[in-house]
């Protein structure tokens, strides 16, 4: 091969190369000058907002600095709980945020806490955990992420280009962030009443009405871990199971109950009932099928009641 072509040859190598490791610099750059999830200088009084739609990402990503360093309390549950607006009411003066992510697992919820634990200037003294049959018996566990896998994330992957490309449409106006500076998901993205969600909710209710909601062993273990973390680091632990409405609790009771004795007996902790709650204006809520948009989701004017008297009258009375 005459020389000619192997100068050209070398020289489009080490171009490429080159424009590779320059486009790498350029997106890990922008990421730690934006600084979107507070891994970066002093994350104490930052407010940051959630503009990626993958939000579990985003939520581990801020429990590395952001939660721990803001806030003394963390609230961990799925699609139910994400839209509580957690600090209309703060509780006993702990600012709360809400880690809640669309279909969060206790797997998750015990991976949250451990990134909150690891921090050296962890706030956190209280752990607010709702839980139910799917967030516990996930049958479809999702991978654990170490923090360096994390923080690799954040500066240079497609996680992190296309973070750069929503902020990007969120300041030019065009789209909105998906969740608030303390974890709440926005209304702004409800779409209205679900009601083919009501019969897939419905049919998967009859099924589990037969069969009932038995712990796995990586079920066991994992709510364990998260006793242990709380315990370990002086964290207070609430467990509480997740509000659906009357009629469907009514339907699941047999099930659910044994159900959340054992996870009880697992946690090491009495899990609160707000289905069973004798208050009368969480009851009228419950029963109302108007607080609902679909069989299992609460609108955010019935999320904002909910929490108040849940944090009100069935958390901050169990604080030391």
């Amino acid at each position: 091969m005459p020389s000619s072509n192997l100068f050209s040859a070398s020289r489009y190598l080490v171009a490429s190369i080159f424009l590779t490791m320059a486009f790498v610099a350029l997106i890990g750059g922008t990421n730690v000058s934006l600084n979107l999830f507070g891994l970066y200088g002093e994350a104490t009084g930052l407010r940051l907002l959630i503009y990626s739609g993958n939000d579990r990402l985003a939520k581990y990503l801020l429990c590395r600095r952001y939660v721990p360093t803001n806030y003394e309390c963390l609230l961990m549950g799925n699609s139910v709980s994400r839209i509580f607006p957690v600090n209309a009411h703060n509780i006993a003066g702990q600012r709360v945020y809400n880690g809640a992510v669309g279909g969060g697992t206790v797997g998750e919820y015990l991976q949250m806490v451990e990134l909150c634990c690891n921090s050296s200037s962890s706030m956190i003294r209280t752990v607010i955990m709702f839980v139910d049959p799917v967030s516990v018996q996930s049958s479809l566990p999702r991978e654990r992420v170490t923090a360096e896998q994390l923080d690799l994330m954040s500066l240079c992957s497609t996680f992190a280009i296309r973070l750069w490309a929503e902020y990007a449409l969120c300041l030019s106006g065009k789209n909105r962030a998906w969740y608030d500076e303390d974890g709440v998901w926005l209304a702004s993205h409800y779409k209205g009443i679900n009601w083919i969600r009501d019969f897939k909710l419905l049919a998967g209710d009859m099924a589990a009405s037969r069969s009932g909601f038995p712990l796995g062993e990586d079920d066991i273990e994992r709510l364990r871990g998260i006793s242990d973390l709380c315990r370990q680091n002086n964290l207070t632990l609430i467990c509480i199971a997740t509000p659906i409405p009357a009629a469907r609790y009514k339907r699941l009771k047999p099930r659910l109950r044994p159900f959340y004795s054992e996870v009880s007996t697992c946690l090491g902790t009495e899990v609160l009932n707000p289905n069973e709650s004798s208050d009368p204006e969480l009851q009228k809520v419950l029963l109302d099928p108007a607080s609902f948009r679909d069989g299992n989701h609460f609108f955010p004017s019935t999320a904002a009641k909910v929490w108040e008297i849940c944090s009100t009258r069935i958390i901050e009375p169990r604080l030391p």
